[in-house]
This record gives structure tokens, C-alpha cells and sequence, in this order.
């Protein structure tokens, strides 16, 4: 039996990508040897992803390179590629902790526009004022990197450094050329929460 391919475009990038519907093989990928099996979603994405941007070389580092949005529709499609529309998954009531299924209709999905006045391209840049510095930045959108760098910490250490995040998603800070983790850091709390609101 021949499985399915189809053709994508990713939805920050504008980049054409081809996915293949997977098999028992691509599972074992995505179980094998990480005590935390999410770890090898990359890996997993990569073996299904046939081409992005025409070039037939989809390694770990190619979407470890992508933007977060890109990385987010790509798994997606995937998911609806191999399994189709109806996504199933079980939520834990925060009441009473039983757990009760849920579906959602991926075809459905609304994208979330992008926010107005970004520069374009594969790595728009936003620019904005702090509300309490009133110091100008750049934002950009975080790579599937960036973004293991900050879920590895919290795999490891139970914690979630926002002021992490805050740092990675800027681009360029007023005053402070490289931006540094110590000036984000001493950044006012009402500043951080608008950064964190634009994320």
C-alpha cells in the first residue's frame, strides 16, 4: 500500500514543504531510547517531512532552524497526513482528577493572524515601546531551538525561567547592544508581561 504525501505551505516562512503519512517504523522513532519521548519529536517531524523550501535534506537541524509557528503547523499537518482530521486526547479535570476524553477537528483550526507593522520575510521583526522602560525593541519569533533550550529546563529542573523566554524573543533592546539575559532581566515586571502578552 502507498502512503500519502502532501503538499503544505508553512505559514510564517511561505515555504513549500512535502509530508508523508508514517508507518509502525516512524512510531518506534518517535518511542525509542529518551525517557522523555518528546525529546524525539524533532526527530519524528524530520522523518516525515520529505522537502521544505525544495531542498530534499530534512535532518533535525533544518527544523530545529524553523520558527515556532512553522515548526507548530508542520506537526499539524503531519498529524492530519497520518491520522487524519480528528485529533483525540485526554484532559485531567483539575476538580476532580478524572480524566475525560476530548476531539478536536484539526481542519478547523483558526490561524492567529500576524500581528501588524512586522518588517515581512522568513524572520519578521516587530517593533514596539515598553510600557514602563518606554525603552524601543525588536521582537522575533522564537526557532524550535530556542524553544527545546527553554522546555529542556523545565524537563530538568521542574522550573520555567520566563525571563529566558523574554530574552530569546528579543531581537534588539534600546540601550543594550548585544542584547544580554542580565539587562532583560532587570527589565520592570510591567514590561516583562508586555513582552510575554506579545509572544
Amino acid at each position: 500500500m502507498e502512503l500519502r504525501k502532501k503538499s503544505i505551505v508553512l505559514p510564517l516562512s511561505q515555504e513549500q514543504a512535502i509530508i508523508k503519512e508514517g508507518s509502525g517504523l516512524h512510531d518506534r522513532l518517535l518511542r525509542r531510547g529518551e525517557i522523555n519521548w518528546t525529546l524525539n519529536i524533532p526527530h519524528y517531524v524530520a522523518s516525515l517531512t520529505e522537502t521544505i523550501d525544495g531542498k530534499e535534506v530534512v535532518d533535525k537541524e533544518r527544523i530545529f532552524a524553523l520558527k515556532c509557528i512553522d515548526y507548530n503547523a508542520l506537526q499539524i499537518e503531519i498529524h492530519r497526513v497520518c491520522y487524519e482530521d480528528v485529533l483525540v486526547f485526554w484532559n485531567i479535570c483539575s476538580f476532580c482528577g478524572e480524566p475525560s476524553p476530548h476531539a478536536m477537528d484539526l481542519s478547523k483550526l483558526n490561524m492567529i493572524p500576524m500581528p501588524s507593522g512586522s518588517s515581512g520575510g522568513k524572520n519578521p521583526l516587530f517593533d514596539y515601546k515598553l510600557p514602563r522602560s518606554e525603552r524601543k525593541i525588536k521582537m522575533q519569533y522564537l526557532t524550535v531551538a530556542q524553544q527545546r533550550i527553554i522546555d529542556s529546563e523545565r524537563m530538568n529542573t521542574g522550573n520555567t525561567d520566563l525571563n529566558q523566554s523574554d530574552f530569546m524573543s528579543l531581537y534588539s533592546l534600546e540601550g543594550c547592544d548585544p542584547v544580554t539575559y542580565e539587562e532583560v532581566l532587570n527589565l520592570p515586571l510591567l514590561d516583562h508581561k508586555f513582552i510575554r502578552d506579545k509572544q
